[in-house]
């Protein structure tokens, strides 16, 4: 359901509590207490189901933003490993050695290449951790201080990933839409209550109080359709 629409349904319940609360208790359309509380607690749930699904949401984008700034923050910090092992004087570092290095760090032919890419940027970082206490010579390693920043970041997407998942999204949506789909039927049944106490039905004008649309009369209709009471003359 759409949220215009759930927020139609929500005004509705809300004007029918507002309508109920001023009625006296002997206005035979004061709401029977069963369909008063029904309508007292689906309404809530539905605000409340409503208030999770945007809390929901609202986690989710703000798990988006983090994953975002964390997969920026990597590509510069690859970056820096990068120039860090071009930097290596050559009196430290035979250049079969530095190419070696690289290579095993993800930078093949001795080029920085597309950081543009998710699964580039994590696997280049991932591959960095990886290597950080084994690849030789010595000298050629990422900095300590540079890994536990990449350590930081791959963390932090951990984390993002985790706080809401599509299951949790899902659920929270379901919910909101099954108290819908109860107040719904709670409004209906609300509709159809003053429409029994009333000789006018479902024509009744009280409905228009409530927000509801009163049935309007096909009189062209009628006049073809009603039944000839006896003694009434024919048209």
């Amino acid at each position: 359901m759409s949220t215009v629409k759930m927020n139609e349904f929500v005004l509705v319940a809300q004007r029918m509590q507002r309508v109920d609360d001023v009625r006296p208790a002997t206005d035979v359309f004061k709401l029977p207490t069963m369909i008063r509380a029904a309508l007292d607690e689906r309404l809530a749930e539905v605000l409340s189901f409503d208030s999770q699904q945007q809390s929901v949401g609202a986690i989710r984008t703000r798990s988006v933003t983090q994953r975002r700034e964390a997969i920026a923050n990597l590509g510069e910090y690859l970056r820096d490993g990068f120039r860090f092992i071009q930097g290596v004087p050559r009196y430290e570092i035979s250049e079969p050695d530095r190419e070696a290095a690289l290579t095993a760090y993800g930078w093949q032919g001795k080029q920085m290449g597309d950081l543009k890419t998710d699964s580039r940027v994590l696997s280049l970082a991932r591959q960095a951790i990886a290597l950080s206490s084994t690849l030789q010579p010595v000298n050629a390693r990422y900095p300590a201080a540079l890994l536990t920043l990449i350590q930081g970041e791959l963390d932090t997407i951990a984390a993002s990933e985790g706080t809401v998942g599509v299951g949790g999204r899902q659920q929270a949506t379901r919910s909101r839409d099954e108290a819908q789909k109860l107040l719904q039927k709670v409004i209906a049944r609300v509709r159809f209550y003053y429409s029994a106490m009333s000789d006018d039905t479902d024509t009744t004008a009280e409905l228009a109080k409530l927000g509801l649309q009163p049935r309007r009369i096909n009189h062209q209709r009628r006049l073809k359709s009603e039944p000839v009471v006896e003694g009434e003359p024919t048209p």
